[in-house]
């Protein structure tokens, strides 16, 4: 049996300023003011600086690796000072690679830095099943979830290999529910709305690769 992962557990108010910080420097450009928004962003910026850890992480306990490295990719992303974003990638590259989600959150993380990625890339490509799909760890029965977090790990390269990512598609093509949705077998709740957001996303930035086929646009269409 897989060991049961609390994704709801994060910091919520950490979660709610990294969001903004990403919707702040995106899709709300053009709707806001450019002073309110120069503000709003600075703000964000000086709560995450002031709650950085002394060694380079975010939060405590379970949800500490993954606050720290979405914390780092909102801060890169506004080139914050590099004090800040070295400490962080002190703590990322230290992270213990013991399963496949760790291994594809610290590959995305550090795209941002000058890291050889090399050995990550090719621990998350050698324990890629023959469906097409990743599990928690080493060959463990493919999953969604994973799945999404290698994938998406892997495109954020911009050099992802094709073959690697097109069984990755045909997997979550062939997970997908016939209502549209996409469920995580290891979670209790039937609620698949953030989890179908994940997969939508995951076959959209798959169909911007030569990785596309007629099988993901229905897909991408039913959800």
């Amino acid at each position: 049996m897989r060991p049961t992962r609390r994704r709801g557990a994060w910091h919520y108010q950490r979660w709610i300023v990294i969001g903004w910080l990403g919707l702040a420097t995106g899709i709300l450009q053009p709707s806001l003011g450019h002073a309110a928004q120069t503000e709003a962003i600075e703000r964000g910026v000086a709560y995450l600086t002031a709650t950085q850890n002394a060694d380079g992480s975010w939060s405590d306990g379970e949800q500490q690796i993954v606050d720290t490295i979405e914390a780092f990719r909102a801060l890169a992303a506004l080139n914050t000072d590099t004090n800040i974003l070295n400490r962080a990638l002190g703590f990322i590259g230290a992270i213990p690679e013991t399963d496949n989600e760790k291994l594809a959150r610290k590959l995305a993380a550090l795209t941002a830095s000058t890291a050889n990625l090399s050995n990550l890339v090719s621990s998350l490509t050698g324990v890629q099943n023959a469906d097409g799909g990743w599990g928690l760890g080493g060959k463990k029965q493919s999953d969604v979830y994973d799945t999404i977090l290698v994938v998406e790990a892997l495109l954020s390269l911009g050099q992802a290999d094709a073959s690697s990512i097109s069984k990755a598609r045909d997997f979550l093509i062939a997970q997908q529910q016939a209502d549209g949705s996409w469920i995580f077998a290891e979670e209790p709740s039937p609620s698949a709305t953030a989890r179908t957001a994940l997969g939508l996303r995951a076959l959209k930035d798959i169909e911007a690769l030569p990785a596309g086929s007629s099988a993901l646009i229905t897909a991408v269409a039913k959800a």
